[in-house]
């Protein structure tokens, strides 16, 4: 009678030990992009788009201040979210430059609007 307990108590153990297991991976795990989590709230994801421009505001940010011939990027205006732009002398070639420095720059996920163009 005792070795039927006995085992009957260890076989119940291994169930519980199991079900626990199982419901804590599944807890511990996270929702890919459009799944439901067990909030019931769906994994919003950023979108590469937005990864690139985060990643190259950053770049720039921390290369500041940045100058070429045409126009010094002197600072980022936090309350803004631009970049100040001043030209040595601004002229519809030094503003043509800007936009080709922009394409070209390995900053062109930045839009040009985040960048404020002054005297």
């Amino acid at each position: 009678m005792k070795k039927i307990l006995l085992t009957t108590i260890v076989i119940l153990l291994v169930v519980l030990i199991a079900l626990l297991g199982r419901y804590f991976y599944k807890r511990n795990t996270f929702p890919k992009s459009g799944e439901t989590g067990i909030t019931g709230g769906t994994a919003n994801l950023p979108k590469p788009e937005d990864i690139s421009l985060a990643e190259a505001m950053t770049k720039l940010k921390n290369s500041l201040p940045y100058s070429t011939n045409f126009f010094t990027i002197t600072e980022f205006d936090y309350k803004t979210a631009e970049f100040i732009v001043v030209f040595v002398n601004r002229t519809d070639e030094s503003e043509k430059e800007f936009t080709n420095w922009l394409q070209n720059s390995g900053f062109s996920a930045i839009p040009k609007e985040r960048f404020l163009l002054r005297r």
